[in-house]
């Protein structure tokens, strides 16, 4: 069992296992587990420049009040370490990544990025985390990913008027029919 730690204070991450598939490119895979946090990391290490990471959080919710997919979009906003929204897609830009993303299902939330080197996914993968981990919620923050009123009596807001423009789609009327 191999752990990786920064300081006695920070939590450890045990190897669990590791496998290499028989077929080519033998891709090798390791899943690593935090023991305090139950956080768990799977890296699969693939040939070419390209590098990836997918962060996948689980959200599940029993009700269609939309927590998750405002939470979604409030994480980008910024972070305790990071307060400035917009950092992440500046930092992922100038690191020659593809920005970042992420989508809210039934179940989980993926938050995406992707990197033409690996250097540079480890350096937005610091930033990135940290704004999953501490993110900073605000009323400025809430009022432009979310919802507001302005002063004409319209409605607004990023996760507003995505979720305005899906319910009015056939697949959402059928659904909610």
């Amino acid at each position: 069992i191999y752990v990786l730690t920064q300081s006695s204070s920070a939590p450890v991450l045990t190897r669990m296992n590791r496998a290499e598939l028989d077929v080519a490119p033998f891709i090798q895979i390791a899943k690593w587990q935090c023991q305090t946090t139950g956080l768990t990391v799977v890296w699969a290490d693939t040939p070419g420049p390209i590098c990836q990471m997918n962060a996948i959080v689980r959200t599940e919710i029993f009700d269609s009040s939309g927590v998750p997919h405002t939470l979604e979009h409030l994480s980008f906003e910024g972070s305790q370490k990071y307060p400035q929204p917009g950092l992440l897609d500046a930092v992922a830009n100038r690191l020659l990544a593809s920005g970042t993303n992420a989508a809210t299902d039934i179940d989980n939330t993926t938050y995406t990025c992707e990197s033409a080197s690996a250097e540079g996914l480890l350096k937005i993968m610091t930033i990135f985390l940290d704004h999953l981990f501490f993110p900073i919620f605000d009323d400025d923050s809430f009022l432009t990913e979310v919802y507001h009123i302005n002063g004409k009596g319209e409605e607004g807001g990023t996760v507003f008027s995505e979720m305005q423009g899906r319910e009015g789609s056939q697949g959402d009327v059928m659904d909610l029919t």
